[in-house]
């Protein structure tokens, strides 16, 4: 079914003071036209300065990802971005008289709730998507912790979050965002920023928070601090009373939302900044203890490295009119599967079953990964079968709640696929081992997930002095999962050349056969 663009039905207003700033502004949402996208408009400028929501236009990520053109800023937008983004809005004119939107009660939710309020509709054009062909990767070290973000091409939007910043009152959180219709509005826009107590003293010192209060932040206090202490914070929050600590570690009298509240609030900023892209991104996104730098440096390079952006497919009117969505949006649709090469006929039934696997590879569980093999032609070619199961033992303690096949464990069972083709090419396959000497060009286009069942398609590329190189592809339902070269030599199984020597032997048999075709 094509999927549309989105914008709202009506304008909705929200009233209230910056975070950082501390100025009073009202922000307006207003629909916007097809293709123009999301827009902040600074409407006490004069001719309405429009300041598109675009990396390009990333000026300052201080505590906040600010914005700016001609020298006119907007600051802390990533709250107000992560609401039209987890709603699904497309084009949508923002319009503010201040230069930083209200921080209200610290979340995304007042927006969302606006938006709904406003009513949100489908317009008369298709909708397009960021993908992604290769994983795009940030690393950074600060104060002695890593910050780590990782995106994997993937039919649709998911998100794994960490943090653990080794704070007493911050305990290792995580959470796993399976979907933006389903979870967004419940499960994460209601996350309220949040700093730890030590930061608050600095970060006013340098003219940051002037608008934050114990009603839109949460507090983590990671100091001891004595009744003299506790009583200045009341002028540093502008209380009356004492300012109390709870027994969770948190500043003030309020009770977090969500157990993991800090590391679902790092989610819905990380989602607000991939907004800058100005488009939906199809992708798996790990993080872990990102700062909105570290975010929007990942995005210059998705940015950088997207290859397609592309509408849905489907039959529909593009004449017909916009019509009402009831509540938030769905999500988008996979795209349809592009076609895998051409593979071998297999054969009616299977070439080789488990127990022919067993007499020919020495792998047994939990590391044996072929169940089958369905089509054979020696010391050429080989389709083979994994079915993967939620049972798998590495599901466990890779991404335990989103369960997906580790791509070296993809890897590995094309490893075996290849070893059952060279194995099969010589007699007493039983007292011979195949050692893989080398991996090249490995590519890992989608997640496997369980209940996929891989196939895997090797082709010999060349064979010599018992040394094999092969070309394999992993598919599942004909879609390009993973895909790499592999280099495999025979041995006797009581060999017990190290692999050194091996290497050394497969490295000539290499050489060998490129100054014969030369």
């Amino acid at each position: 079914m094509l999927k549309r663009q989105r914008t709202i039905k009506s304008p909705a207003s929200i009233k209230g003071i910056g975070l950082h700033t501390g100025g009073r502004a009202t922000i307006t949402f207003k629909p916007g036209p097809v293709n123009d996208g999301i827009r902040f408009v600074r409407v006490d400028h004069p001719d309405n300065l429009e300041i598109p929501a675009d990396i390009d236009y990333v000026i300052d990520t201080t505590r906040g990802t600010n914005l700016a053109r001609d020298g006119v800023r907007i600051h802390t937008v990533e709250h107000v971005l992560a609401a039209v983004a987890g709603l699904g809005l497309d084009n949508i004119r923002i319009e503010l008289d201040g230069d930083e939107p209200p921080i209200c009660d610290g979340s995304a939710i007042p927006f969302v709730n606006a938006l709904i309020e406003a009513g949100i509709v489908e317009q008369d054009a298709p909708r397009e998507y960021l993908e992604l062909d290769n994983p795009v990767l940030y690393s950074e070290r600060e104060n002695g912790l890593l910050k780590e973000l990782v995106v994997m091409p993937s039919d649709d939007f998911h998100l794994t979050y960490m943090v653990d910043y080794q704070k007493s009152n911050l305990a290792s959180q995580h959470t796993v965002l399976y979907s933006l219709e389903d979870e967004f509005v419940t499960e994460f826009a209601p996350a309220r920023t949040w700093t730890f107590l030590s930061d608050v003293k600095a970060l006013r010192e340098r003219g940051l928070i002037k608008g934050g209060s114990l009603e839109s932040a949460v507090v983590i206090a990671d100091m001891d601090l004595s009744d003299e202490e506790l009583d200045e914070l009341k002028d540093l929050f502008g209380v009356e009373d004492r300012v109390v600590i709870g027994e969770n570690g948190i500043v003030g009298t309020q009770p977090l939302r969500f157990d993991n509240e800090p590391c679902r609030h790092k989610a819905l900023d990380l989602i607000g900044d991939l907004a800058l892209l100005g488009a939906p991104l199809r992708a798996q996104v790990f993080g872990a203890r990102s700062s909105h730098a570290a975010n929007v440096e990942l995005v210059r390079r998705i940015r950088g490295a997207c290859v397609k952006k592309k509408p849905e497919t489907g039959n529909a009117d593009p004449s017909a009119p916009a019509q009402p969505v009831p509540g938030p949006p769905a999500p988008a649709q996979p795209a349809p599967a592009q076609p895998a090469p051409a593979q071998p006929a297999p054969a009616p039934e299977a070439a080789l079953d488990i127990e022919d696997i067993l007499r020919i590879l020495p792998h047994r569980y939990p590391f044996l990964l072929i169940d089958r093999v369905i089509h054979m032609e020696p010391g050429k070619r080989v389709t083979a079968l994994k079915n993967v199961t939620i049972n798998e033992p590495f599901f466990a303690g890779h991404f335990p709640g989103h369960p997906v096949m580790p791509g070296v464990l993809i890897v590995e069972a094309m490893a075996q696929a290849g070893g059952l083709l060279l194995l099969n090419t010589i007699d007493e396959p039983k007292s011979k081992m195949a050692y893989f000497m080398g991996i090249d060009h490995a590519r890992f286009r989608r997640l496997v997930k369980p209940g996929d069942q891989i196939r895997f398609e090797l082709e010999t590329i060349r064979m010599r002095m018992h040394a094999c190189k092969m070309e394999g592809k992993a598919y599942v339902n004909d879609e390009l999962v993973a895909e790499a070269t592999l280099m495999a030599m025979i041995t006797d199984r009581a060999d017990r050349a190290d692999r050194a020597d091996r290497a050394d032997r497969a490295d000539r048999a290499d050489q060998a056969d490129q100054e014969t075709t030369q």
